[in-house]
């Protein structure tokens, strides 16, 4: 895909964040198109993690916290954070049902209507949309649980979608699925997705349309992905 040609709905020119003892992210530049996949690979500690919530309004600023820069983010911003948002009461269907209801004040059946079809477009199995989402140790798997996570971002006609890890605690064809249904989301529904990555993989990095590294809260390299490119 070829981002040239989309418009830039993230734009982020000299970003900085700064304690008083020292510079979590320093002097970011970069862009993302809308209908784009962008990877973000590096270590812990990377600044991964406060990049991503930056750009979700999540970061405050404290004594002795600082930050700089300019760009440019649409309001319809969605984070799927690597704890989880879910209720352990919920199913798939009457999460996803009941912000449709919240947002758009619409009747149940149509909620419901509208929350199936989501949950079915981000590759969530049938069997397991009134599934009780329950813990992780007896509910629903790891990879649903963000699946939904990001059916409840389509729900919210969000235009970017940042995910924070979730590749964490998933095999290599969950992974490989996980990453499928995100591009293929992203490229359907012109919507732009941020994907951190601790540990790249084969399964991963491939899915993506552009891959970049960081390291001590600064961004090093835009590439278009290819197998094994970091060994």
């Amino acid at each position: 895909m070829s981002s040239s040609r989309k418009e830039h709905v993230v734009i982020c020119r000299d970003l900085c964040v700064h304690t008083q003892n020292a510079a979590i992210l320093s002097s970011v530049f970069f862009s993302v198109a809308a209908g784009e996949f962008l990877g973000i690979v590096g270590e812990s500690g990377a600044g991964k993690t406060t990049l991503l919530r930056l750009l979700s309004r999540r970061v405050r600023l404290q004594d002795g916290v600082t930050i700089s820069g300019t760009g440019v983010l649409p309001p319809e911003v969605w984070l799927v954070a690597q704890e989880n948002v879910l209720y352990d009461h919920d199913t798939p269907l009457s999460a996803v049902s009941f912000l449709h209801r919240l947002l758009y004040e619409s009747t149940t059946e149509k909620a419901d209507d509208e929350a199936t079809r989501l949950l079915l477009r981000v590759g969530v199995p049938e069997l397991v949309i009134r599934q009780r989402i329950g813990n992780v140790s007896d509910g629903i798997s790891v990879g649903n649980r963000r699946l939904v996570n990001v059916a409840l971002a389509l729900c919210a006609k969000s235009k970017v979608i940042l995910l924070d890890e979730p590749t964490t605690g998933l095999d290599s064809s969950a992974t490989a699925e996980l990453m499928r249904v995100v591009r293929e989301v992203c490229h359907t529904t012109g919507c732009a997705c941020i994907c951190t990555i601790h540990q790249p993989s084969d399964e991963a990095v491939q899915y993506f349309d552009r891959l970049v590294a960081m390291n001590g809260g600064k961004m090093y390299c835009a590439k278009i992905p290819r197998r094994r490119w970091w060994y």
